[in-house]
């Protein structure tokens, strides 16, 4: 689910080896409510942008964020994603794109706040 939430596709088999594999090797702790927001995100695919959101913001290192940025890792390294990650030539109007995106990201973050008090 991280990997298609983070390249908009599934991953290969591999990047899904090597997620596996670093999560055995990090043991990650998390904590009662940590441990139903992710319950909560892993049953419900759609929320997982809002909380995402809202952890960047609120919550940088939470275990949600931790995993996000490990298969991060591991997506930026697959030759066969990387183009992903890589920049494009961008036309000028691009900065109104950003400006949405941005606005995007505040709304999600805000709903995502809201979502995780709801958990």
């Amino acid at each position: 689910m991280f990997g298609f939430y983070l390249a908009g596709q599934n991953p290969p088999p591999l990047a899904v080896e090597l997620y596996i594999s670093v999560m055995e090797k990090q043991k990650l702790h998390a904590g009662l409510k940590e441990k139903k927001i992710l319950e909560f995100v892993l049953k419900n695919k759609w929320s997982l942008a809002m909380v995402d959101s809202s952890d960047a913001l609120f919550q940088p290192n939470s275990i949600i964020r931790k995993k996000l940025f490990a298969m991060l890792a591991i997506l930026e390294a697959m030759p066969e994603l990387c183009d992903l990650f890589l920049p494009d030539k961008r036309s000028s109007f691009y900065i109104f794109y950003v400006f949405f995106a941005g606005t995007r990201a505040v709304i999600k973050a805000i709903a995502g706040s809201i979502l995780l008090k709801l958990i």
